[in-house]
């Protein structure tokens, strides 16, 4: 049985959340340390329980080069803070108080989420902390939001996501684009400049005309002009491709821009700093073995990252 179990009834109010943070070993551990980071400095949270999953612990260290082997020290490194609200759980205690449903929580988010841990969790399987955690929300009917980092999916991940989201899980999706590398006079401070978004919200599945319809504008819009050069798709690959529409009701924006932010006594050293841009650019296309006598495709169509007409 679950021990040190503590319920909280709802009407503790809004200003003292309970929040499991989950973090499993799919790409973008800066994700996780910026989650926790906020949920520390949120005043409406009381409490977190984290849980970081063995594979999870590798990407903590491989990414952020961190120090894992010592439990107590790993909330304050991830969130390179100090981190009084947290409480750092084993993902192989199964038994403790989250996993069960007399251990009221407001919300959990796993942050990066493997497509693995969401297999698990869609099929409902709780072989972890974290994927008992996630079943009791779905039985408690809490806000739970898992961040899939493994990109690109294929149908059977894609299967799993609307699996999850009629358990009663919303779709959160998340595109970052990258427009400079920002160098300051200390390593520590080096940054990039960037435009990032996350839209949460009820993805449903488009079918029929409106599916060929998103395919069309999909295609005109990464290499404009191609659909009406290019055969068109043939019932079969139609059907082996999905596409999901996500309502913009619930989204948040975030832009990094300017040049580096130096310490005072840097300002002097004699080191170069600013702004190094980044962007993608269409080169002239390099034919294939079966190219022969057709009409090159008009590549300035695609110019420096932007798509449409030069």
């Amino acid at each position: 049985m679950p021990t040190n179990i503590r319920p909280m009834s709802s009407s503790q109010g809004a200003g003292r959340k309970r929040i499991i943070l989950g973090v499993t070993g799919a790409s973008g551990a800066w994700f996780a340390r910026r989650t926790l980071a906020m949920l520390e400095a949120d005043a409406r949270v009381e409490e977190i329980h984290l849980v970081i999953s063995g594979s999870g612990l590798r990407l903590l260290r491989d990414e952020l080069d961190l120090e894992v082997s010592k439990s107590a020290e790993i909330p304050a490194a991830l969130a390179g803070r100090p981190t009084p609200k947290t409480e750092y759980l084993l993902d192989s205690d199964i038994g403790a108080s989250i996993a069960s449903g007399s251990y009221a929580v407001d919300g959990m988010v796993v942050i990066p989420c493997t497509t693995g841990c969401l297999a698990q969790i869609a099929a409902g399987i709780s072989d972890t902390l974290i994927e008992r955690a996630a079943d009791v929300c779905l039985k408690q009917s809490c806000k739970l939001i898992l961040a899939v980092r493994d990109a690109p999916f294929n149908r059977i991940h894609l299967e799993n996501m609307l699996r999850a989201q009629a358990a009663g899980i919303p779709v959160c999706l998340t595109v970052t684009h990258v427009d400079a590398l920002v160098l300051a006079r200390r390593g520590f401070n080096h940054s990039i400049n960037y435009r990032s978004v996350v839209v949460l919200g009820t993805a449903t599945l488009v079918e029929g005309g409106e599916k060929l319809d998103a395919l069309h504008a999909f295609s005109e819009h990464v290499v404009p002009g191609r659909w009406d050069e290019a055969r068109r798709p043939a019932e079969q690959e139609l059907k082996a491709t999905w596409i999901l529409s996500l309502p913009l009701t619930e989204a948040s924006a975030k832009v990094r821009s300017g040049p580096p932010e130096d310490e005072r006594e840097d300002a002097g050293l004699p080191v170069w700093g600013g702004v190094v841009p980044i962007h993608l650019a269409a080169e002239p296309p390099i034919p294939d073995a079966h190219a022969g006598d057709a009409v090159p495709y008009a590549w300035p169509r695609v110019h420096d990252g932007r798509l449409g007409a030069p």
